[in-house]
């Protein structure tokens, strides 16, 4: 009917109704370069059009029912294993601050829960709730829905959304295997309230068990935060933060560095810097541990320092575990998790160590990060065992279960405004609106190809610190002086001289 009442008129008179918008979203999201194709014959909606209808969703508070349809139509010739999806949430801090939406009529600035709860309208908002959606087996991510409220959403409000957005996700035949948030106290009151434990880290619904995670890159910044604090006593071992810094304070000096990465900020964590992962993980890593370790040999350190090399290297293989990423990958423990693969063995014994630690803290008893990661190592043993036998996982990418997807997500939010820190609910709701219409235009991939370029690895990003002395500027002027002089394009050497007259030598080269 569409083709036959389209046909004999001209292009930019065509008008799609709505169950027409689905249809050619549905084509589009099976096959794009066969929606080019079909293009040519039947009278079907450009990709700037689609482009431009997901632009104008009405992307309101709560769970948008339009992004689960949508979804619905991109998944409809999914296999099972393409199903297995995370729920992933996080919170952000947002402006308070009121405006007025003439689109809609309505003033935004206040708590708002959507359809889901009843919501209080005299509390001005200062937290942004997101929760995303992503794929276990291939790379795909999309946010469905936020929430704006005044402070930390509690554990009962959690839960509620939480089991609404797995109901919802049931009904469009996507399957929800791990739920993954950061260990704020609220997720912690959600995570009793779930009934999660150690041993049983996972809640059933409808005879299917749904595990629970903690965020990893989290976990080791927390865990480094109370090395530095308290020292760790396993058995006779003793693990303490003096000596890192003793390491530290030996090896600055040298020429060439043991562990050139690890700099004065990695050490005294000034502030803001304990929330940067980079800084954790390039302390517990396998060059620092290495490092303790050939000191030690050569009687260079205090050989009770033993014991700390082997805790960070501990730290550093099992955050590799929960960070493994591609089948290229040097390092063993980075490499996918498959059945008969060597990261079981780091898991038990790095679990034999965690549950015995003990913190030398005024309440004698381990933290939450510790207990965190002894909940991720049995949920993710019975989370591969669960995919393995029922959706034909043959490998797991563990760096998916991560929230370094969402974590992005609010970089970008917050780039939309001029590196605003914290948005208004107004620019917010902009900025995510414009996200998700470019998250939903993405076709799915293919299951068996493995894009680690598209995974978020805001956790991977081993970015150095140099602070460069006179002479090491010198020397880097120099050899950047030599690689200009390479170049054979004139218009650029011309440049380059038009460059240099223009400014001040800044560093003198001999």
């Amino acid at each position: 009917k569409t083709q036959i009442r389209l046909m004999n008129k001209k292009k930019k008179a065509w008008r799609f109704k709505e169950e027409e918008k689905s249809f050619a979203l549905s084509l589009y999201y099976n096959s794009p370069k066969g929606y080019l194709f079909m293009r040519r014959y039947l009278c079907l909606p450009t990709i700037r059009s689609l482009r431009r209808w997901l632009h104008c969703l009405n992307f309101t508070c709560g769970l948008n029912d339009n992004i689960f349809e949508i979804m619905k139509n991109k998944f409809t010739s999914s296999t099972l294993s393409e199903k297995a999806v995370s729920i992933i949430f996080d919170e952000m801090s947002i402006k308070r601050f009121v405006t007025y939406n003439s689109q809609n009529d309505v003033f935004s600035g206040f708590e708002d829960f959507g359809a889901i709860m009843e919501t209080d309208n005299n509390l001005l908002c200062d937290q942004a709730l997101v929760l995303m959606v992503k794929g276990i087996k291939h790379p795909w991510k999309q946010v469905v829905g936020y929430f704006f409220s005044k402070g930390p959403i509690s554990g009962l409000k959690l839960k509620t959304i939480i089991m609404t957005t797995i109901k919802k996700l049931k009904s469009i035949d996507l399957i929800p295997k791990v739920i993954i948030c950061d260990q704020g106290t609220n997720n912690q009151k959600l995570r009793n309230l779930l009934q999660i434990t150690i041993n049983e880290p996972f809640l059933t619904f409808e005879d299917e068990k749904i595990y629970f995670m903690y965020d990893t890159p989290h976990l080791i910044k927390s865990v480094r935060n109370n090395l530095k604090k308290y020292d760790f006593i396993y058995k006779n071992e003793v693990y303490s933060w003096s000596d890192i810094i003793q390491f530290y304070n030996i090896d600055k000096n040298k020429t060439p560095r043991l562990a050139p990465k690890l700099k004065e900020q990695h050490i005294q964590l000034p502030p803001f810097s304990p929330m940067r992962v980079c800084l954790a993980t390039q302390t517990f890593s396998h060059t620092v541990s290495s490092a303790m370790f050939t000191l030690i040999a050569n009687n260079l350190m205090n050989s009770k320092a033993l014991n700390t090399a082997k805790f960070v290297k501990m730290i550093d293989d099992l955050f590799d575990v929960f960070n493994s990423c591609s089948f290229d990958e040097p390092k063993i423990f980075r490499k996918p998790l498959t059945d008969n693969s060597k990261h079981w063995v780091s898991l038990n014994d790095s679990y034999e160590i965690l549950t015995k630690l003990e913190i030398q803290n005024s309440k004698k008893k381990q933290p939450p990060c510790i207990s965190g990661w002894l909940s991720n190592i049995n949920s993710l043993k019975m989370l591969f065992n669960d995919l393995q036998n029922n959706f034909e996982f043959k490998y797991l990418l563990t760096r998916r279960l991560t929230q370094d997807c969402i974590e992005s997500l609010f970089s970008v939010i917050r780039a939309k405004g001029g590196n605003n820190v914290a948005p208004d609910s107004s620019k917010f709701y902009s900025a995510i609106q414009m996200c998700v219409a470019q998250q939903l235009l993405v076709p799915p991939t293919l299951a068996y190809e493995i894009d680690s370029t598209f995974d978020d690895n805001l956790s991977a990003m081993n970015i150095a610190f140099i602070q460069l002395e006179l002479h090491e500027e010198n020397s880097i002027a120099y050899i950047a002086g030599w690689a200009c002089s390479k170049l054979n394009h004139l218009e650029c050497l011309d440049k380059l001289a038009f460059f240099f007259k223009k400014i001040d030598a800044q560093v003198q080269i001999d």
